[in-house]
């Protein structure tokens, strides 16, 4: 999964919801990929990262743990 992307979603209470919608996919999508069920592609992690994050770094926002915490 991608704790630190959770984290900061957390952090300013973004609903995965909202995501979903201002990147036009699924909610299920997202959820899937906060999860850890699935891996966000090139295009998914830029359009978060320019939508909600465009101050954080990609690498940091989509660094993937696969036991999920946070660094």
């Amino acid at each position: 999964m991608y704790p630190n992307l959770v984290a900061e979603t957390a952090k300013i209470g973004l609903k995965n919801k909202t995501i979903a919608r201002t990147i036009g996919v699924h909610e299920n999508t997202v959820s899937n990929l906060m999860t850890g069920k699935s891996k966000a592609s090139v295009e998914m992690a830029f359009a978060i990262k320019s939508n909600f994050f465009p101050k954080l770094n990609l690498e940091y926002l989509f660094k993937y743990e696969p036991n999920g915490k946070a660094s």
